[in-house]
C-alpha cells in the first residue's frame, strides 16, 4: 500500500477519465503480479505476444496467477533432446 500512498499526489491530475482507467488497469495488475511474486514486465511481454493468437476461450490463462502456473510446469519440464538421425551415406556403403 506504500505505493499508494506516494503516488496519491500525482494522481490527482490524471488527465482524462480515459487515462485515470487505464492507470487503474495497469495498477491493479502490477499490483496482483507483486502479490503473486510475478516479473510484471516479463508477464505483460509474454501476454501481449501470445493474445493475437489465443481463442476467446482461453483467455483466462492469461490471467497472473494461471499465467504463473502454467510458466513453473513449463521451466520444470524441460523440453526432451532432439535426437540425431543418422541417415547411411554412399560413402559408407561401399
Amino acid at each position: 500500500m506504500k505505493r499508494v500512498a506516494i503516488g496519491r499526489k500525482n494522481w490527482l491530475s490524471i488527465g482524462s477519465p480515459r487515462g485515470g482507467q487505464t492507470a487503474a488497469v495497469l495498477f491493479s495488475l502490477t499490483s496482483t503480479c507483486q502479490r503473486l511474486g510475478v516479473e510484471p514486465w516479463a508477464y505483460l511481454q509474454d501476454v501481449l505476444t501470445r493474445l493475437p493468437t489465443m481463442a476467446a476461450g482461453q483467455l483466462g490463462d492469461l490471467l497472473p496467477d494461471h499465467w504463473q502456473v502454467a510458466r513453473q510446469a513449463r521451466v520444470a519440464t524441460p523440453p526432451a533432446p532432439a535426437t540425431e538421425v543418422v541417415t547411411p551415406s554412399a560413402e559408407s556403403a561401399s
